[in-house]
């Protein structure tokens, strides 16, 4: 029972169940439910013996037949009665020179202090029966060892585990994670065209990041806008140079037919000419 270790603590107290009157099967054979050794000289090196009760017909028993106990009890400084459940043993029906302990929530109350009894001394044949249960709670050596190694074995099997499972778990998410950037260089390569495949290539990660950046910053739509405006200009100054273009291969044409089909005669020729040159010189002017 933890409670009752936890009253009588190991550092303090021997503490050993079914604990015989004596060994072997000569005479009555009688048991306390467990006895506890004090260890300390300056708290008295006292004898406590135990006996449970969890019902109420068991208590009775014991009330019917208290030479039952005296077969231990004799040799005891305490007696006392453990309760493991509330109410089983009421204190008008204890008998005046046992103690009382009663379970509750764990840890047992003392209901009644158990008083000092004058024990017998210690018969060869109750020390044996003390010896033995001692004996039996002690683990051998080699058993501890194996216990130990069982344990070691167990906790690097579960480490050994663990960091396989770890492994196994960084591996898939590197393999998604390559998976996913080679897919996505895939499409980005799709997308800026296979002849530029080894050009992007030349460009430095920082740079790429910060064209990236500015058109995340500013808007891809702001973008589109500005290069349809763009787009729209150059078209507009492309219809303007056609325009001027044609005006220019008009008016050059116009003055090819005003030479061929002039009707002054040959000898009038330098009037003519003069009149071409004062034109010249007037287009000149207003250029």
């Amino acid at each position: 029972m933890k409670a009752l270790r936890d009253r009588y603590p190991a550092n303090e107290y021997a503490l050993m169940y079914e604990v015989r009157n004596a060994t072997g099967f000569s005479g009555r054979v009688r048991s306390a439910d467990a006895v506890a050794m004090s260890l300390w000289p300056s708290r008295g090196l006292n004898l406590h013996g135990f006996e449970f009760k969890a019902s109420k017909s068991d208590w009775r028993r014991e009330l019917a037949q208290p030479e039952k106990a005296e077969e231990i009890c004799r040799f005891m400084d305490y007696w006392w009665v453990v309760a493991t459940t509330n109410g089983i043993v009421r204190l008008d029906e204890l008998p005046e020179n046992w103690g009382l302990l009663e379970l509750r929530d764990g840890k047992l109350k003392c209901l009644k202090k158990a008083p000092k009894l004058k024990p017998q001394p210690l018969t060869k044949e109750f020390i044996a029966s003390l010896f033995r249960e001692a004996q039996r709670q002690i683990i051998p050596e080699t058993e501890v060892q194996k216990r130990i190694d069982s344990e070691v074995s167990r906790v690097r099997s579960e480490l050994v585990d663990l960091n396989r499972a770890s492994v196994n778990m960084v591996q898939e998410r590197f393999d998604k994670q390559l998976a996913e950037a080679t897919d996505w260089m895939d499409r980005f390569e799709k997308a800026a065209g296979s002849n530029r495949r080894m050009a992007w290539r030349r460009i430095q990660p920082e740079d790429l990041g910060k064209a990236v950046a500015v058109i995340m910053d500013n808007g891809v739509e702001q973008h589109m806008q500005r290069l349809e405006h763009m787009k729209n200009q150059v078209e507009s100054l492309g219809a303007a140079v056609g325009a001027a273009y044609d005006a220019c291969l008009s008016y050059t044409k116009g003055e090819i037919d005003e030479e061929s089909t002039d009707p002054l005669q040959a000898g009038d020729g330098e009037s003519h000419h003069g009149r071409r040159e004062d034109g010249d010189e007037a287009r000149r002017r207003e250029a």
